[in-house]
């Protein structure tokens, strides 16, 4: 399997980071041509001390009325890169070669 970065032209660009592990997943989904079934695992990260209902709400709002659903982690970290973050919400797609 062919590990590809993806950085999509309707974002800004990255500064020592990818875009495909941080926001705008459905952005990003569609710039690697994929779609939202070729997803097979999603982590939502949850700032340490928050409810973890905050990351499946997040994710619920988003994600959560499809038949289609993949693995989900949820995690609790000690922060990121933008203080004002609570929930984080990253995925793995599996394209065909």
């Amino acid at each position: 399997m062919k590990l590809e970065i993806i950085n999509p032209l309707t974002l800004p660009a990255p500064r020592g980071y990818a875009h495909a592990t941080l926001a705008n997943i459905e952005n990003i989904l569609a710039a690697a041509g994929a779609k939202y079934e070729q997803v097979v695992k999603f982590g939502v990260y949850v700032l340490q001390g928050q409810d973890p209902q905050i990351g499946f709400q997040a994710f619920q709002e988003k994600w959560g009325r499809s038949q289609h659903v993949p693995t989900i982690s949820v995690l609790f970290v000690a922060g990121f890169t933008r203080p004002d973050w609570l929930v984080e919400i990253d995925a793995i797609a599996v394209l065909p070669e």
